[in-house]
């Protein structure tokens, strides 16, 4: 079954897009920190990943930049989830972030989330912006 890692510090977020997953057929696996999210990558690499950007202690970014650092990115497509629109405020973030396939800018539907995941999972598409 195809893994997602869903790195969210709020519960219900984790929980609501666990609940989509599975329902679309994915396997989620939650992270509630981003230190939470590195060691479940050092144990089993996921398929992709959920990634919200601001997070108490180590935020999305810092969680990208430490993937690298530890050579764990492997190529895993990241998802970014952020209720900032910060893409056209500051483009240069996000070139930045090797992995990162895709940016869902809160709120997104669940079609919208479901058809960006089967996209880049089929196709490994390029880095795409989506919103709501």
């Amino acid at each position: 079954m195809t893994e997602i890692l869903v790195v969210d510090d709020e519960s219900d977020v984790r929980q609501t897009l666990g609940e989509i997953l599975e329902s679309a057929g994915y396997h989620p696996v939650p992270a509630e920190s981003a230190a939470q999210a590195l060691e479940a990558i050092a144990r089993r690499a996921p398929d992709a990943i959920l990634l919200d950007l601001l997070m108490p202690g180590m935020d999305g970014f810092d969680f990208v930049h430490e993937l690298v650092q530890r050579g764990l990115a492997g190529g895993v497509p990241i998802i970014v989830l952020t209720a900032v629109d910060c893409m056209f405020s500051q483009p240069e973030l996000f070139s930045a972030l090797p992995g990162v396939r895709a940016i869902l800018t809160k709120p997104f539907g669940v079609s919208t989330l479901v058809e960006c995941l089967d996209s880049i999972l089929d196709h490994d598409a390029a880095a795409v912006r989506v919103s709501s």
